[in-house]
């Protein structure tokens, strides 16, 4: 299932049918990387694990306050990393 962000930015959450949960996205910077672009990377990677648990758990992460939730996480993170 596919969660789309903005026009640019998605996610992709998937349970196949042995249990195992998947989930990419377009949020991170192609490898190799270094320096801020390293550092959200590493963030990113965070952020998706929180996600996924959540989806796994249960939680409707497809819903438009759950989004925007994402979307003010990913704004903070790109302040607090980029300036």
């Amino acid at each position: 299932m596919k969660l789309h962000l903005n026009s640019d930015e998605w996610l992709e959450l998937n349970i196949d049918s042995t249990g195992i949960a998947t989930i990419k996205s377009s949020l991170k910077y192609e490898e190799p990387v270094d320096g801020d672009d390293a550092r959200w990377n590493t963030s990113i990677d965070a952020i998706e694990s929180l996600i996924l648990a959540h989806f796994c758990a249960g939680v409707d992460v497809f819903g438009p306050t759950y989004r925007e939730g994402i979307q003010t996480t990913l704004s903070a993170l790109e302040n607090q990393i980029y300036g």
